[in-house]
């Protein structure tokens, strides 16, 4: 309370305090009633003032280069910016679902759709479903953290939002909302949105007449076709569900060493190129599963100059009185939400962050950032991904534990930085991130639906996307082949 303005009266200053507690604490998917503290509601404000909420939206910064950018649509980016424009300015309702292929033009239309909107004076409501979309809108949140969705998620679940709340008024005055990578979402959240809407904002339209998402544009016409083609199961099947990788993307396999030729062909020369910025930042490894990224993480980082600093984590089990499980087991563990027990990095190196420690701030799961400077209890990088690409930040020594998913017995608790190294990470992590360098690493053939199309439209054209598949022959046929699977019935119009 002494850190809020003495002016104010003592039940305005107790809302303010709340406010911006309950704000940090949504940044961490946590609220004020996890931790038995009042609502902003129960302080009664005498004053007249604009809710904080509000006033935070209304002062996102609208980039100069994004009010341009209206110029450089396409036909079809134009016109579906056109569309939505056009119901916001009326005032009109509408649910617009845009699809397209990926990684080609995608964040060029909603950042030109929020640019737009904003500079009218208007609030727009930028969510995502993953946390590494957020830092590629500004002004980004996650859907739950925006709308408060409860984890988990039931089919009787509502949005924990009061009729009082300032997120209410926020939600009565937006102009439009977009939700990107929506299809990510389980329905159960979307359903718990829409009674919350509904009944926020007194209408039976779904979603109270509120909901966007974006679109993705083409460029770059044969390769995005060819990643069309096997986005949609339409390029041509050789055998079962294998198709040909194009001879010029391919890095063949013979041997072990083959895996050094993928990383000497996307990371060349790195003892000289290492410390280039531009070099490190454009490149990425891309295997389907974690611990073939530990791999070949480990074997970049060796490749890397300069002195090693390594970190070990402190882990235990919670209400393990009798010691069962000793610490060297619980090291062992290395699942591809926690880091590792042995962190080993060098300055220069590429790291990913494994939490949503300040999504406001660009630090969310997901985001990629170089180390500059290391210390006992936090370490000095430099975020490489989004609209704060080059901001220094701190990242602060953190307990974290285990999910359900992971499928332990116990629930492990970690002390640790929260990152891994990223010259190398799995393919459902690089979703959301354009790499103009990218190396596909295959020892397996991918194992669900789409996994393929996501990878290689990582890349920005089939001369900088490089693919070496484990076991890519077939009998008889020449080339190298790998499995595509795509669920066509997931893609039919209902």
């Amino acid at each position: 309370m002494e850190d809020y303005a003495s002016s104010s009266s003592s039940g305005s200053a107790i809302r303010f305090l709340l406010n911006d507690l309950d704000s940090s604490l949504n940044d961490c998917e946590k609220s004020l009633s996890d931790f038995d503290l009042p609502s902003p509601s129960e302080f009664p404000d005498q004053s007249t003032h604009i809710p904080s909420l509000i006033l935070e939206e209304r002062s996102v910064p609208v980039p100069p280069e994004d009010l341009l950018s209206r110029e450089k649509l396409n036909p079809g980016q134009r016109y579906a910016f056109d569309v939505i424009l056009d119901f916001v300015h009326q005032n009109r309702s509408l649910v617009f679902f845009i699809d397209g292929p990926g990684g080609t033009g995608k964040t060029f239309l909603y950042r030109t759709i929020l640019a737009a909107v904003r500079s009218e004076g208007r609030i727009a409501l930028a969510t995502t479903s993953s946390g590494i979309a957020v830092i590629m809108m500004p002004g980004g949140r996650t859907a739950h953290s925006r709308f408060k969705i409860p984890i988990p998620t039931l089919p009787t679940s509502t949005c924990k939002i009061s009729k009082q709340s300032e997120l209410a008024a926020l939600l009565r005055e937006a102009s439009i909302i977009i939700w990107d990578e929506a299809p990510m979402t389980h329905r159960y959240a979307f359903e718990a949105l829409d009674i919350t809407l509904k009944d926020l904002l007194n209408c039976d339209l779904p979603f109270g007449d509120r909901l966007h998402e974006n679109m993705r544009a083409k460029s770059d016409a044969s390769f995005s076709d060819m990643l069309l083609r096997i986005g949609n199961g339409t390029e041509p099947y050789i055998s079962g569900d294998m198709i040909r990788i194009p001879d010029d993307m391919i890095i063949p396999w013979e041997n072990e060493l083959s895996l050094n030729h993928l990383i000497n062909e996307i990371f060349p020369n790195m003892s000289t190129n290492a410390f280039d910025r531009s070099f490190i930042t454009g490149k990425a490894l891309i295997p389907p599963r974690n611990r073939n990224v530990d791999i070949l993480n480990h074997q970049i980082i060796q490749l890397f100059p300069g002195q090693a600093h390594t970190y070990y984590s402190f882990d235990f089990v919670e209400n393990d009185t009798n010691n069962l499980y000793q610490p060297e087991f619980l090291h062992s563990i290395s699942p591809g939400e926690l880091p590792p027990h042995k962190l080993t990095l060098k300055v220069g190196a590429l790291i990913i962050l494994l939490r949503n420690l300040d999504p406001k701030n660009g630090l969310c799961n997901g985001t990629r950032l170089l180390c500059h400077q290391f210390y006992v209890n936090f370490i000095l990088a430099e975020i490489i991904t989004g609209s704060f690409a080059g901001q220094l930040t701190l990242i602060p020594r953190i307990p974290l534990k285990s999910s359900e998913d992971v499928k332990l017995p116990f629930v492990l608790t970690r002390k640790q930085f929260p990152i891994r190294l990223s010259f190398a990470l799995t393919i459902n992590k690089s979703q959301s991130q354009t790499i103009p360098h990218v190396g596909i690493y295959l020892p397996d053939h991918v194992f669900t639906h789409g996994q393929l199309y996501v990878a290689l439209s990582r890349g920005t054209s089939k001369y900088n996307t490089k693919v070496l598949v484990r076991n890519g022959s077939l009998d008889g046929l020449s080339g190298v082949y790998t499995r595509n699977v795509v669920y066509t019935e997931v893609l039919q119009p209902p």
